[in-house]
């Protein structure tokens, strides 16, 4: 596995080299994911983001943004949770907190990961992040303004000549 930076990970820093294995045993790395857009990571979800997420799903891939939950959980309770709440985007299984740790979301006391999101643009750049605090709903618009992208609630002005 990869080492962990040794400074925190901040705003414009490249986003930590990650992979995880899916369900039928396919290894796929970060870059792969970023071959499909912008990234909204997150950390620490509850089932009420989870399902939140999947609500706002179309929207996030309509900016071009794809949701990924990565969960503190082996392989088998990550792919029952996806069925059980019906979740139709990435879920990466984290048990060792590899990932977590690479991107500096384990606490302290319980060495648990605590409720964090990024988003990482198409080059592996992090353009935001929130530590210790995972909305419940509003990821859209929360990316739109990070990468200055329009949302279909907001129209962009067109310049006349």
């Amino acid at each position: 596995a990869p080492e962990p930076p040794n400074s925190e990970l901040e705003v414009g820093d490249k986003a930590p080299d990650f992979s995880y294995q899916t369900s039928d045993y396919t290894t796929v790395s970060r870059k792969q994911l970023l071959a499909q857009g912008n990234l909204l990571l997150v950390f620490g979800a509850s089932d009420e983001v989870l399902r939140s997420l999947e609500q706002e799903r179309e929207d996030l891939l309509d900016l071009g943004v794809v949701p990924v939950a990565v969960m503190d959980a082996r392989s088998s309770t990550v792919w029952s949770t996806s069925r059980r709440l019906g979740l139709h985007y990435t879920l990466v299984p984290d048990p060792r907190r590899v990932i977590s740790t690479q991107f500096q979301t384990v606490g302290n006391l319980n060495r648990r990961p605590v409720p964090s999101w990024f988003v990482i643009d198409r080059v592996g750049r992090v353009r935001a992040l929130r530590r210790n605090e995972l909305p419940i709903r509003g990821y859209p618009r929360l990316v739109a303004t990070v990468l200055a992208v329009p949302t279909r609630d907001v129209s962009v002005p067109v310049r006349s000549r």
